[in-house]
């Protein structure tokens, strides 16, 4: 475990019933600053209609983004290397 980073203990907490007291809030997990402008940017965007398109190299980083989304209540569509070629 010590190889691993916040979001990935977070994660091991929330599938380890034993675990469970030890889960990240939210809250506190989104705190970086490009996180913070995200969470004002989006919400913002949909208002005036635009679709957004977040792209990374790392499917880790859309691991993280994905309940952040689900956290501040944007609908979304995640493709990525595992997203079958027929549905992409």
């Amino acid at each position: 475990m010590s190889i691993m980073s916040d979001f990935e203990l977070s994660r091991l907490c929330e599938t380890s019933s034993p675990l469970r007291p030890y889960v990240m809030d939210p809250d506190r997990l989104y705190l970086s600053g490009k996180v913070a402008y995200l969470r004002q940017l989006l919400p913002r965007l949909k208002s005036e209609g635009h679709r957004v398109l977040l792209f990374s190299q790392f499917k880790l980083v859309l691991d993280v983004l994905e309940p952040f989304l689900k956290l501040i209540g944007l609908s979304f569509l995640r493709l990525d290397g595992d997203t079958a070629v027929h549905e992409r």
